[in-house]
């Protein structure tokens, strides 16, 4: 009885640090787009083509990787944190 206790916490411990990692990368990648969409701007701004073509291809990217886990986390059924729903991010 001990070992399935100590079992089913472990799993459930695991499943927890899963679904921080998994809101946390979120929040980084929402972070960085943001980020590189300020320098993509200032790029143009500045006539910097080359480096604008590659802010641009970074930002594209991690839009889509946001959008992809997104739609993961709408299936898995994880709720966000309060702090990712009500937009409560350091910027």
């Amino acid at each position: 009885m001990g070992h399935a206790w100590s079992l089913e916490s472990m799993i459930d411990g695991q499943g927890e640090a899963v679904e921080r990692a998994f809101w946390v990368t979120i929040l980084r990648l929402e972070e960085r787009q943001h980020l590189m969409t300020r320098m993509l701007s200032t790029a143009q701004r500045h006539g910097e083509t080359v480096t604008a073509r590659w802010l641009r291809r970074q930002v594209e990217q991690d839009r889509d990787t946001v959008k992809a886990l997104r739609r993961l986390q709408s299936q898995s059924g994880w709720e966000a944190p309060v702090a990712v729903t009500e937009g409560d991010r350091r910027r």
